[in-house]
């Protein structure tokens, strides 16, 4: 009888799982099989020899695990993320709103952002579009950090003036288009 041993890759996961480095914080990384562990990251090879390890800078991580038959497995890759602090996108990139039109504002925040738009927006959602003139508030909860984000509108103060380049007359009924 001849025994076949199924070796089965080892996992990484991460605590937290979207894997973002949160301010004075790190991520959690767990490699799964054994005995032994080297693990990699961005700047090579990290020394220790155990299944959890600790990061605090983004990048690509791997592990390779040697089992107790002596084969060595690699691991899948992750991405730990740094964090960022979010921020409003605003399209058109003008701020100002002429009668009718409107704007689109996208929140741009790390994975997991809390999002609440104040009055006269609600909800959390990561689009909005705007059609009046006002400045439009948004605060979004990142890694336990509340930042407050602003998109100011106004309407625009279009001025235009007609200049005949000659002498205009005009008689009863007559009419005149103006194109802009």
């Amino acid at each position: 009888m001849v025994a076949v041993l199924l070796t089965v890759q080892p996992v990484i996961t991460m605590t937290p799982a979207n894997g973002v480095i949160c301010p004075n914080q790190t991520v959690k990384l767990h490699c799964t099989g054994g005995p032994q562990f080297e693990w990699y990251g961005p700047s090579g090879q990290i020394l220790t020899d155990t299944s959890t390890i600790y990061v605090n800078t983004p990048g690509q991580y791997y592990c390779i695990v040697t089992n107790n038959h002596n084969c060595e497995l690699i691991s899948n890759t992750i991405e730990v993320k740094e964090f960022s602090t979010p921020y409003l996108l605003v399209n058109p990139e003008n701020t100002v709103l002429c009668n009718g039109d409107s704007a689109t504002i996208r929140v741009m925040t790390n994975y997991n952002g809390i999002i609440s738009w104040q009055a006269p927006l609600s909800g959390n959602g990561v689009v909005q579009t705007v059609y009046s003139p006002g400045i439009y508030q948004c605060n979004i909860n990142s890694c336990g950090v509340v930042t407050e984000a602003f998109a100011n509108f106004s309407y625009s103060n279009i001025s235009a003036a007609i200049i005949p380049s000659g002498p205009v007359q005009f008689c009863s009924h007559d009419s005149l288009t103006l194109y802009c």
